[in-house]
């Protein structure tokens, strides 16, 4: 941990091997019965250095507080976030689609020509 109570990148760097890197949070309200908070908190792609591993962590962090999430969280009778944690995790290199396309259908009643 550093003097501010952020943890250190390089800290997280040296335990996590190389990036790039995703951080992005984990909140008690995320997934509520009748709520959910994605896309209400920011995500960080990409974070390769330690400068930008701290910076990644506290804009991730800072989203709690934003006014889209705050406003989210009024409107589903939500006083607050119940907290946040901060994840990151090693991208991948996907070397192919995670899921196949649907395959494309003719509407019904068309013809080919």
């Amino acid at each position: 941990m550093l003097g501010d109570g952020d943890p250190d990148p390089s800290e997280i760097l040296q335990l996590l091997g190389d990036g790039p890197f995703a951080v992005r949070s984990s909140a008690v309200a995320e997934d509520l019965a009748d709520a959910s908070f994605a896309g209400q908190y920011e995500t960080v792609l990409n974070v390769n250095r330690p400068a930008e591993l701290r910076e990644a962590i506290r804009h991730v962090r800072a989203s709690v507080a934003s006014v889209r999430a705050q406003q989210y969280a009024a409107a589903h009778g939500l006083s607050g976030s119940g907290g946040i944690a901060v994840l990151v995790l090693r991208m991948l290199a996907p070397e192919a689609p995670a899921l196949p396309s649907p395959p494309i259908r003719s509407p019904v009643g068309a013809t080919k020509s």
